[in-house]
């Protein structure tokens, strides 16, 4: 039980880090790939680490992951 308040500590921290990076990067005026760039870490990283930010915050709220819903789009004629 020790080992598991341990983890979930320090998923919380980690978390915590990663939203706080999200935020500076959103509210940075640059774009995802400049501020990545800046930062050393790659999109893939970034967008990993959104998801797993995105996960936890509806989990804590209480609220449904979305599905992806499918949309159909009609070609327009020029």
């Amino acid at each position: 039980l020790h080992l598991c308040d341990r983890r979930q500590r320090q998923m919380c921290i980690r978390d915590r880090k990663w939203a706080e990076q999200i935020q500076e990067c959103q509210s940075s005026g640059m774009t995802v790939t400049a501020w990545c760039k800046e930062k050393g870490i790659s999109q893939h990283t970034y967008y990993s680490r959104l998801n797993v930010v995105r996960k936890e915050l509806l989990k804590r709220a209480g609220l449904p992951l979305q599905q992806i819903v499918p949309l159909s789009v009609s070609q327009s004629v020029t």
